[in-house]
């Protein structure tokens, strides 16, 4: 999945380029319009192509929304602070209740509501481009950090484009670090290194967040969500993700479904995840 600008807006040297990272267009249209020939707007629907542009360009400002279809917003927010730790981030949530507020507000500079209001949204934007000297305001800067390799960070983005090439298909370890050039051990260290993730960690994250929007669909059985994402069997699908999330997918679909009643959003359509020979963990 290849990062997609939004229309009409051309890259620009020496302007100030603003990331938004939101499965709905609506925002990034709306600041191509308010910022046209003041700033460069890139827009990617997804967590994965957003890592992989900031991994390639320079960007001065990122808006997340708080729940994106490949991976949860706490560890893309994590991820992106390893990358590029002064980035200013703006985290867009429709209900602070559908995920735990504290994995995500200490690494997000602010937080705005869904539906948004784009004129706080253009003045914290003034705000933060207009504060380019410095991104620490204290008199001593904190520790500068390891400095990465440019060559393991072309390794994780060869993975992490490998791995949304192939979603949906079985891709062993073996077979991602093979696409990498490196071998099995050399890849996991890389990948814990820059992204502060174990490679299996990030790998079942990314499941769980499928299997989360499919549990999300009314229609589709525990047992079929299992087998879709990727899991041996539905007791197999219930142990992890207890473990991870804390709570049944049964129970989590009970939450989502009295979510969606009170708020009258319909459950998220994610056709993008359908497996047919999903690997296991």
């Amino acid at each position: 999945m290849c990062a997609a600008p939004v229309p009409d807006s051309p890259s620009r040297k020496g302007y100030p380029r603003i990331l938004i990272l939101d499965p709905d267009p609506m925002l990034a249209e709306a600041l191509a319009l308010a910022l046209q020939r003041r700033a460069q707007i890139d827009w990617v629907p997804a967590g994965m192509a957003g890592l992989m542009l900031v991994a390639k360009r320079e960007v001065d400002l990122a808006i997340v929304e708080a729940h994106l279809p490949d991976m949860s917003s706490a560890d893309l927010l994590g991820l992106l602070r390893l990358l590029r730790p002064c980035l200013p981030i703006a985290l867009l949530r429709a209900d602070p209740h559908v995920e735990a507020p504290g994995e995500c507000e200490s690494k997000a500079d602010v937080q705005f509501p869904k539906p948004f209001d784009l004129k706080l949204v253009l003045a914290w934007i003034a705000d933060r481009l207009g504060e380019r000297v410095t991104c620490w305001p204290n008199s001593e800067p904190p520790p500068a950090p390891e400095e990465i390799p440019p060559q393991h960070l072309e390794v994780v983005r060869c993975v992490l484009d490998f791995i949304d090439r192939r979603q949906g298909e079985k891709t062993p370890l073996a077979m991602i670090a093979q696409e990498a050039g490196v071998s099995r051990w050399h890849l996991c260290r890389i990948f814990k290194r820059v992204t502060g993730l174990s490679l299996k960690r990030f790998l079942t994250r990314r499941r769980l967040q499928a299997a989360k929007a499919l549990l999300r669909e009314p229609g589709v059985p525990i047992y079929e969500v299992a087998s879709e994402a990727g899991y041996r069997d539905a007791s197999h699908f219930d142990r992890v993700f207890r473990r991870w999330e804390g709570q049944t997918p049964s129970r989590y679909r009970r939450q989502a479904t009295l979510q969606r009643r009170r708020t009258g959003v319909p459950p998220a359509h994610d056709p993008h995840f359908r497996t047919s020979h999903p690997s296991s963990i």
